[in-house]
């Protein structure tokens, strides 16, 4: 399992690394190594249940790469690496609100399934322009304001919406923005230096640390709620921890 190098904790004292580093051992409490069977036909269940490890094996492999951005340093990698953890939290958020109004009556299953097919097959771009099946994608933005009708509701409150803005705010440091395109550089107008290997300062690393604990305790509790539902109104695949 990755850590986080011991280096980075000893730069930042004051930056709780160690909480973003337990991410690591929740990621491997909840892998699976395989899934099988499940019934012939539309299965919401093995169809979950998919969903939700694909989604938790991207969530790790996004961990994983942030953790190797901030021991190597990378510094726009990080950002990038986090901005797509949000995203994936919002899919689980999204699969959430759905799941809720399907077992409350509010949702058929005809759209319950539909959800699901394009959570899991849904694209914009075709390598074939003749192919009969086009899952449409549900649009990202969306996907991340699932997270805030989450604390909404929660709140009771329907003016929540930190976690699109930190979404958009962290966007600025992917784009070729002003933010973005000063990574490693120190403007001093009419002069700029640039850094041959751009390091993290603590105001990155804060940031950063911050938002992905964040984003990491709201996926798995999502991702938890989910599991349960699936597992308590459906039939479950049958899921393997380790391979044969």
């Amino acid at each position: 399992m990755i850590r986080i190098s011991k280096k980075l904790i000893k730069r930042f004292p004051t930056i709780d690394l160690v909480t973003l580093e337990s991410f690591s051992d929740e990621h491997q409490k909840r892998f699976y190594r395989r899934l099988e069977s499940g019934s012939e036909g539309v299965d919401l269940g093995r169809n979950g249940i998919t969903f939700l490890l694909c989604s938790l094996q991207r969530s790790k492999i996004l961990y994983n790469g942030l953790v190797q951005c901030l021991n190597n340093p990378a510094v726009t990698l990080a950002y990038l690496a986090l901005r797509a953890h949000m995203e994936t939290t919002g899919s689980v958020a999204y699969f959430l609100k759905k799941l809720r109004q399907y077992y409350e009556g509010d949702f058929s299953f005809e759209e319950m399934d539909d959800t699901l097919y394009r959570l899991i097959l849904g694209r914009r771009v075709y390598p074939n322009d003749h192919s009969t099946v086009k899952p449409h994608p549900i649009n990202v933005l969306t996907l991340v304001d699932a997270v805030d009708n989450a604390f909404s509701k929660m709140a009771k409150s329907s003016d929540w919406k930190r976690f699109r803005e930190a979404y958009e705010w962290l966007s600025e440091f992917c784009h070729p923005n002003c933010f973005g395109q000063t990574i490693g550089v120190e403007m001093s107008f009419p002069k700029a230096i640039f850094e041959e290997e751009p390091e993290f300062r603590e105001y990155d690393v804060s940031q950063i640390n911050s938002y992905m604990i964040i984003s990491c305790e709201l996926f798995f509790d999502f991702y938890d709620k989910c599991f349960s539902l699936v597992e308590e109104h459906e039939e479950m695949p049958k899921l393997i921890k380790v391979s044969s």
